[in-house]
This record gives structure tokens, C-alpha cells and sequence, in this order.
């Protein structure tokens, strides 16, 4: 289940090894159930961090975690204050489909499936994700803080060239995470068709209905692929130093 109504299509090779096990979304928005490609399973995990962490309002970026994977396990923890720089995969763990929701959406990419709803935080901010479980409502708060130099623990994201086909059909695709100088490589699309926005974050050269594209410097950057007579798809990813 994804909180964002764009379709997708489904990577393929290196993508399927770090993507994370997807989850997400409110009941507000138009949902999906499957799930997304895995993500690589390191980082920390648990529940709050100890009552002596900093109000979030007090937390300056060298506070934060990096750019890691961060599991709140629901049903042990009331509530949880937590700093995790953009780029990161928060886990909300034992909870239902449609039983989260949150002040906005526009700063994370979320999926649902198997009772974990999996957030990519895709642009800085705060967000604030309330459970809707009737007569025990629980709130997590979360700051989404700028990349830190030097650079945290940045296991949420992947250097290994990926491909996307876009004649294959599935699935919305989850937001990813890249560092810098990662490539992709995008099959079966013609010259037309294809936008990064913002341009000039990513450089790709087309031969034969291939592009092989290279990830130039930090910045969270939306990729639209059209093919003839299907609905546009989309794929979010933030690039990290």
C-alpha cells in the first residue's frame, strides 16, 4: 500500500538487493497492498530512543542518525522522538494496513505490506505519523535532517548499479536511495519519453533504446518514464554524498 497514486514499474538486478521491504500509508490517500523491491537489512533497529535523546526542537543535524534503516517496533513503544538524515527507511513494525497516518505527506514514500509500513525519507522536514488503533493511539515523531559532514552510517542507501525495464509491467516503484556515481541503466525506452526533474542531477547517454545514467551530486530528483499508450511512472530517489 503506497500513500502516492503514481504508477510503477518494477527494477530489476542490483534494486531488488537494497530496496526496502515496502510499506505504508494513510487511509486517506489511494493505497496499494503489494510490496516493493527489498532493501538491504542493516542498521538499527527497536524501539524509542532512551527518555535522555533531545527533544527534536533541541537536536542540531550532529544529533542525528545517518541515512540508515530504523525500526520502531509499534506495539512496544507509546511514543518516540527520532532524527534520521534524508535518504533514511523509518519501519513501523506490527501495525495494520490503513492504520497510519501522518500531518503530510510530502516528505516521505511510503509502502505497506506483511504489518510494516516502510517510509523512505525523501526531503528534510518534520513529519508526525499518529496510529489509528481505536482506544490506543500512538505518535512518532520524526525530523528528517540534511546530510551530515563528515557523512553517519548511510546503510539505507546503495552504490550497486541497477536497471529499470520500462516494458515491464507492476507495481508502484518505492523511492530509493543512491550515493553519488551510482549508475542505472533504463531498457526498452525510445528517445522520447524520459525526464529527470530537477534536470542536471543525473547525466545519461541514449543508444538503442538504452540509457546508461550516472547519479552527479546530493539531491532528491523524480524520474518519469513514458511509454506509447501507458500512464506515465515515476520513481523517486535521493542521492547522498
Amino acid at each position: 500500500m503506497r500513500n502516492r497514486s503514481s504508477p510503477y514499474f518494477i527494477v530489476t538486478a542490483a534494486a531488488l538487493m537494497f530496496a526496502a521491504t515496502a510499506a505504508a500509508c494513510s487511509a486517506a490517500p489511494p493505497s496499494r497492498q503489494d510490496q516493493p523491491p527489498a532493501v538491504a537489512q542493516s542498521s538499527s533497529t527497536g524501539s524509542a530512543p532512551p527518555a535522555t535523546v533531545a527533544p527534536i526542537s533541541q537536536r542540531s543535524p550532529a544529533d542525528c542518525m545517518g541515512a540508515i534503516v530504523h525500526s520502531i517496533i509499534v506495539n512496544e513503544t507509546r511514543n518516540a522522538k527520532v532524527c534520521i538524515t534524508v535518504g533514511g527507511l523509518l519501519r513501523l513494525v506490527n501495525l495494520g494496513p490503513g492504520m497510519l497516518s501522518a500531518d503530510s505527506w510530502d516528505k516521505v514514500d511510503c509502502f505497506y505490506a506483511g504489518g510494516v509500513h516502510s517510509c523512505r525519507l525523501i526531503h528534510t522536514g518534520t513529519i508526525r505519523f499518529n496510529t489509528v488503533t481505536p482506544g490506543d493511539p500512538r505518535h512518532f515523531n520524526v525530523e528528517i535532517a540534511k546530510a551530515i559532514t563528515p557523512p553517519r552510517p548511510s546503510t539505507a542507501c546503495t552504490s550497486e548499479k541497477f536497471t529499470l525495464n520500462a516494458t515491464e509491467g507492476g507495481m508502484p516503484w518505492a523511492a530509493m536511495c543512491v550515493k553519488v556515481g551510482t549508475e542505472m541503466r533504463v531498457e526498452n525506452l525510445g528517445p522520447e519519453g524520459f525526464s529527470i526533474t530537477p534536470s542536471g542531477k543525473v547525466s545519461c547517454r541514449y543508444e538503442a533504446a538504452v540509457r546508461e545514467c550516472r547519479f552527479l551530486e546530493a539531491a532528491t530528483v523524480t524520474i518519469t518514464v513514458t511509454v506509447p499508450g501507458w500512464e506515465p511512472r515515476t520513481l523517486i530517489v535521493v542521492i547522498i554524498e
